[in-house]
């Protein structure tokens, strides 16, 4: 992907916007407010690098609407040669609708556009079953990072796409 270059995929009524944080400030904003209304107000975590991190310099952010709304976000980084996906984050009123086709559908064209072989997430155990019907596995036993407890898991992206992977893509 280019510096300047953004995507939108497109589901229904929902669609994922794909940019570089230094490209869209107006974005990346968005992105940092999601963050800070999940993980401060509602988790009240604490630590400035919760909003932003030095991996978000490099990371492929994501921002979810439905409508106009932003919905959610997330972002893809790559960690010593191995794709992450991280900082997956939707907006509480949301949370009870399936957003699993423009979120996950726009990680999967991602992957194949990158020759993505492998994903790997954190995830709190009680997604644990969300992920694998995704096609994840867990990998190791649960820990305890920052106060939470983790899950590592691991996607393939070896195997055929879900049938809703198949978006229309425009750029922006």
């Amino acid at each position: 992907m280019g510096k300047t270059t953004k995507e939108m995929y497109n589901f229904s009524r929902q669609k994922a916007i794909r940019f570089m944080k230094d490209d869209d400030m107006i974005l990346w904003e968005k992105v940092k407010e999601l963050r800070r209304k999940v993980y401060f107000e509602e988790l009240g975590r604490t630590g400035a690098y919760y909003e932003e991190d030095e991996i978000d310099q490099n990371a492929v952010q994501f921002l979810v609407y439905q409508d106009d709304n932003v919905v959610g976000c997330f972002r893809l980084n790559m960690v010593a040669g191995e794709w992450w996906c991280s900082r997956l984050v939707v907006e509480r009123q949301y949370r009870n609708q399936n957003f699993t086709p423009v979120f996950w559908g726009s990680i999967w064209e991602f992957a194949l556009q990158n020759s993505i072989k492998f994903l790997y997430i954190q995830c709190i155990p009680i997604l644990q079953r969300y992920y694998e019907k995704l096609g994840f596995q867990r990998l190791g036993e649960a820990y305890i990072e920052d106060g939470l407890k983790l899950i590592t898991m691991k996607h393939s992206f070896l195997r055929e796409p879900p049938s809703y992977v198949s978006f229309k893509r425009s750029k922006l």
